[in-house]
């Protein structure tokens, strides 16, 4: 029996029925052709949205941006982990600066309140006093000033209780300040925030830090193991900004390989000039810093310095 037989010979009920269920799965058919078309359209349109905000993102993150729109510093901290990134008993920290910041009831940290309570020093330690900054203050404030350098946003990491900071000249200069403790964070932007100067959560063993023209890194690399301290240049040569500020000591020894090591927080005279870091001559240094660790003074380099990686 024929195709056209077999058709002929249904009611005209079933044949409206066949109609029907041919004509409802022709529209689904459509449908899910239309549906899957409109799918992939609005997938392309999802990713070439992403590109763009991805884009946005990138020149959000150019020192030119941060300098206008300080509030994307934020934002522009890229999440890093190194193999160095661990909890660095940030509790302990935030306990051990809290108990130096209560002494002083609430008050901020300013060099009345150190005239006041007949002291030097604050949270931060003697190394952070106005007498010990002085030869950093006076080569800062040459870098900061200096129209071939063109400095406008610098990232100061670790900031500490900005003691010292409040006697130098940030006119024309966006400051970022970064810590590892939150308590330092909150006090300093309770104190001395303004449209100019800013406080960030920051460790930067596991983050790589915005592209910012100047990095400041005061005495802080010589508490830290080598392994620590190469992953904290790397990322710092990972930014993409331009000039790093730091500590280092006379290049006595430059035949010793630093191969300090230390869970916590130690201590030695690093010396960047030699292994295992081999910094070349350095743009700027500083006079010689009063202490009891001579030869220890800053430094100026420019970016990205060579890494035996």
């Amino acid at each position: 029996m024929g195709a056209r037989t077999r058709w002929s010979g249904l009611s005209t009920r079933w044949r409206c029925t066949i109609l029907v269920l041919f004509v409802v799965g022709l529209v689904t058919f459509t449908f899910c052709v239309d549906n899957h078309g409109l799918k992939v359209q609005a997938d392309v349109a999802v990713a070439v949205a992403q590109q763009t905000v991805l884009g946005e993102q990138s020149k959000e993150c150019s020192s030119k941006d941060l300098y206008d729109n300080p509030l994307h510093f934020r934002n522009c901290i890229r999440r890093n982990e190194s193999s160095s990134c661990k909890p660095r008993q940030t509790e302990n920290w935030d306990k051990w600066v809290g108990g130096r910041y209560d002494q002083f009831g609430g008050k901020c940290v300013t060099p009345e309140l150190m005239k006041n309570t007949g002291r030097t020093w604050a949270v931060s330690g003697r190394g952070s006093s106005l007498n010990s900054t002085l030869e950093t203050r006076t080569t800062l404030d040459v870098i900061l000033r200096d129209p071939s350098l063109n400095i406008k946003t610098f990232l100061d990491c670790p900031c500490g209780d900005w003691l010292w900071m409040q006697a130098v000249n940030l006119t024309g200069v966006q400051y970022f300040g970064a810590e590892i403790t939150q308590r330092t964070v909150d006090e300093n932007t309770k104190c001395f925030e303004r449209a100019d100067v800013h406080f960030h959560h920051m460790d930067w063993s596991c983050a790589i830090p915005p592209p910012v023209d100047l990095i400041m890194a005061r005495d802080v690399l010589f508490h830290l193991s080598t392994s620590v301290v190469l992953d904290i240049l790397r990322h710092i040569n990972q930014s993409g900004a331009r000039y790093l500020f730091t500590t280092t000591f006379s290049n006595t020894t430059s035949n010793k390989v630093d191969n300090f090591v230390s869970d916590g927080v130690g201590y030695r005279n690093i010396n960047l000039y030699g292994p295992p870091y081999n910094f070349p001559e350095p743009v700027a240094v500083t006079g010689m810093e009063p202490g009891v660790n001579k030869g220890r003074h800053m430094a100026l380099w420019k970016l990205p310095v060579p890494l035996n990686d």
